[in-house]
C-alpha cells in the first residue's frame, strides 16, 4: 500500500511540470511584453498590419490659413526629366511627347530587375509640361530632377 501512495506522489509531482509546459497554454499572456507599445509596433510592422498599403486615410492637414497659390513657372524654365514608359521600348512615347511637350530626349537608361528588362527615357521638358506628363497614358511612372539644362536646350 505505501508503495502505491508512494507511486501515485511521484506521478502527480512529474505531472505538475508538464502541464506548464502545455503549449496551449501561452506563457506570455498577460506579461508585460504585450502592453509594451513599442514592441507593438515591431510586430504589427514586421507581419505587415503597418505600412503604406495598411494604412488607414490619414486626415488631411487642416491649416487657418489658405495656401498660396503654386508659383508658375518662367517661360522657358526646363526640368530634367526620367519617364518610365507604360509598354516596352519607348520609341513611340518620345516622339509623341516631343510633339504634344516639347521633350528634349538626352538618353536612355536600361534598367535589369528580377529578369525583366526595362527602359527609362531621360531629358528635358518645359516645366508648364510636366503636369501634362503626369497625366499621359503612355507614361507609367516619371521623376522629376533639377538641374541646369544643357544650352542647346534653351
Amino acid at each position: 500500500m505505501a508503495k502505491i501512495l508512494l507511486a501515485v506522489l511521484v506521478l502527480a509531482a512529474l505531472a505538475r511540470p508538464s502541464a506548464a509546459a502545455d503549449p496551449s497554454v501561452d506563457a506570455l499572456a498577460g506579461s508585460p511584453v504585450f502592453s509594451d507599445q513599442a514592441f507593438q509596433d515591431f510586430v504589427e510592422t514586421v507581419y505587415g498590419y503597418k505600412g503604406p498599403a495598411g494604412d488607414a486615410l490619414r486626415a488631411p492637414a487642416y491649416r487657418d490659413a489658405v495656401a498660396a497659390p503654386a508659383p508658375v513657372p518662367k517661360k522657358g524654365a526646363y526640368v530634367y526629366v526620367s519617364i518610365l514608359p507604360r509598354l516596352a521600348g519607348g520609341a513611340a512615347l518620345a516622339a509623341e511627347l516631343e510633339r504634344s511637350a516639347g521633350f528634349i530626349l538626352t538618353g536612355r537608361r536600361y534598367l535589369v530587375s528580377g529578369g525583366v528588362k526595362r527602359v527609362r527615357l531621360n531629358g528635358w521638358v518645359k516645366a508648364w509640361a510636366v503636369e501634362a506628363l503626369r497625366y499621359n497614358p503612355g507614361v507609367a511612372g516619371l521623376r522629376v530632377g533639377f538641374a541646369k539644362p544643357p544650352a542647346a536646350a534653351l
